[in-house]
């Protein structure tokens, strides 16, 4: 086993050699200290958020999007995290970026960013050679640092071609999940006066969801794009969309988000 596949394997604890099982409906048992009239009422909510999440996959979203006070986050889209022959490339990244679209989508929607004026933001995680001053206190981070995995000016922390920073863009750096977390990220959006996020990057069920929550307890508004965010395969990034983050962000395509630009 390569030293990215056992990084990533710890990190995300998955069995890459067997596709998950796909969810199942959980039965819910009757409530002893209260009665088994609660289970109705249980099974009614659980059909109610699992609608809610076939609504978000099905249906185009009307969002409304003011490009003066919103920001565009482009969040590590890089050749290790998610490029053939990246660091984690075992890990189904790559394959899972092809199937979402995520560079071309994340591309059209940064060029109609900026032509609507819109704020990009590019956030990279980045380590120096030999991962100096990254705490190893979780299995991620331990991964990153086994990898050789995000070095700066290597070809893997480099972003992925096509989502280079234009003129214009800002880059922020990170040496944890979180876009906010020990970055200037926070003072950069609230100088710009920025009241929305729009989110994208790699991977969903990590720092995406890291991210989004962060911004919402921040008092953002949080918007996640669908197709401008992948992981390892769909199951995760399902998890991630649809119930992880059902909550706490607005989720929509970058289409959605072109056309809210358009109509200003």
């Amino acid at each position: 086993m390569s030293i990215s596949r056992r990084a990533f394997l710890a990190s995300a604890s998955l069995a890459v050699a067997a596709k998950p099982a796909p969810a199942k409906r959980v039965a819910i048992a009757p409530c002893r200290t209260y009665g088994s009239e609660l289970e109705p009422t249980l099974a009614k909510m659980f059909d109610q958020i699992g609608g809610l999440a076939r609504i978000v996959r099905n249906k185009t979203v009307a969002i409304k999007i003011n490009p003066k006070t919103s920001a565009l986050i482009i969040q590590d889209l890089q050749n290790d995290v998610i490029t053939e022959g990246g660091a984690f490339a075992d890990s189904g990244a790559p394959a899972h970026a092809k199937k979402q679209n995520v560079v071309a989508n994340v591309k059209a929607l940064a060029e109609a960013a900026r032509k609507a004026g819109m704020t990009v933001i590019h956030v990279w995680f980045i380590v120096e050679p030999g991962a100096p001053g990254l705490k190893l206190n979780a299995p991620l981070f331990r991964g990153v640092k086994e990898a050789k995995a995000m070095v700066r000016g290597t070809w893997g922390a480099a972003p992925a071609k096509g989502l280079e920073a234009k003129k214009g863009d800002l880059v922020v750096e990170k040496m944890r999940m979180n876009a906010f977390h020990d970055t200037h990220l926070d003072t950069i959006l609230r100088g710009l006066g920025a009241d929305t996020i729009v989110i994208s990057g790699a991977w969903t069920n990590f720092s995406i969801e890291h991210t989004a929550r962060h911004g919402a307890d921040a008092g953002y508004r949080a918007v996640v794009l669908t197709d401008g965010t992948s992981t390892v395969n769909d199951e995760w990034q399902n998890a991630a969309i649809n119930f992880a983050l059902q909550n706490v962000a607005e989720r929509v395509s970058c289409k959605d988000v072109i056309k809210a630009l358009g109509k200003r």
